[in-house]
């Protein structure tokens, strides 16, 4: 193997490596969704004492901190515990800085963390699904494929009426 061949392997891997991890969070979107926001809501109502009421305002709902997001992921993707979420957390959940410079203080909104990795195609239809739902047709992808393939006889990318008898 040259260079060029080894790091051509290692991107390969890492491309696969993230759509695993992807895939992951796809099919516990709802999970993770209820822990990020079980901790912003304990975080605002924890401000809301001791702040004035304009303050509490600006209180963005939807983010938490990097260590806070690493936390929650190795507490709810329980199968992963030993992935280093802190050392992948710029790669997978990019974090918002306050100013011009980042700084170590950065923080992740989780909505949009979680968009990032669950986009689907938005049609009427898939707008109507329930987040369980589309989390079900995720695990089940490989399996509704080959379902799909095997009612598709004339092989043209749709089911007709007559493919079902």
């Amino acid at each position: 193997f040259n260079q060029e061949e080894e790091g051509g392997m290692e991107d390969n891997y890492s491309q696969r490596t993230f759509s695993e991890l992807a895939k992951i969070i796809v099919e516990n979107k709802t999970k993770l969704l209820t822990a990020f926001s079980a901790i912003a809501e304990a975080k605002a109502q924890q401000m809301q004492p001791n702040q004035s009421t304009a303050a509490a305002g600006n209180v963005e709902s939807s983010t938490i901190t990097k260590e806070e997001w690493a936390e929650t992921m190795s507490q709810q993707l329980t199968d992963l515990k030993h992935v280093d979420w802190q050392a992948l957390q710029p790669y997978l959940a990019p974090a918002i800085y306050e100013g011009s410079t980042p700084t170590g203080a950065g923080v992740i909104d989780y909505h949009k963390f979680l968009d990032l990795h669950c986009n689907v195609v938005s049609t009427e239809s898939v707008e109507q699904l329930d987040d369980g739902t589309m989390e079900m047709l995720q695990k089940n992808h490989a399996m509704l494929l080959t379902v799909f393939k095997f009612l598709d006889t004339d092989k043209n990318g749709l089911i007709d009426r007559d493919e079902f008898r």
